[in-house]
């Protein structure tokens, strides 16, 4: 998976690997993966240095719904969860298809 760049690719490599039908994930649980050995050099890449960790991670949330095959937004569309600072932030919650 290093060899490929496109974080759109490992955003669906994680839920299909991860996830089964009507499996519940939040947007940091996707982060979270990202963020790990396997896909931490797409996840770095794929940084615009013109945004912010809050930026990007909206935009990743973004990249999730665009798995409309994959996914939907659960009936409760946001869950607060831990940020990567710590702090507990509103946070979409997905369905697995």
């Amino acid at each position: 998976m290093e060899s490929n760049n496109d974080i759109s690719s490992a955003i669906r490599e994680i839920i299909e690997s991860n996830f089964i039908k009507d499996d519940y994930f939040d947007s940091h649980t996707i982060i979270n993966f990202l963020q790990k050995k396997e896909y931490h050099q797409i996840y770095l890449k794929n940084f615009p240095n013109y945004y912010d960790v809050k930026t990007y991670h909206s935009q990743i949330a973004k990249e999730i719904g665009k798995c409309s095959d994959l996914v939907e937004e659960a009936k409760i569309r946001e869950i607060k969860t831990f940020t990567i600072y710590g702090e507990l932030n509103p946070n979409h919650l997905w369905r697995r298809k």
